[in-house]
């Protein structure tokens, strides 16, 4: 977190809010989906990581 909100911060001013807001929403939606639907324990390890 001491790293992650100083760059998203800076990145938000560059880009604009809604991008960073909604890259963040899309990421999490994917790894959540990813972890939901694992197969085998590999899959579920890199749907959490993401």
């Amino acid at each position: 977190m001491a790293i992650a909100i100083p760059l998203l911060g800076k990145l938000s001013d560059i880009y604009g809010f809604k991008k960073i807001y909604l890259f963040g929403i899309f990421t999490f939606l994917i790894g959540s989906l990813l972890a939901a639907a694992a197969s085998n324990i590999w899959v579920l390890i890199s749907g959490r990581a993401i």
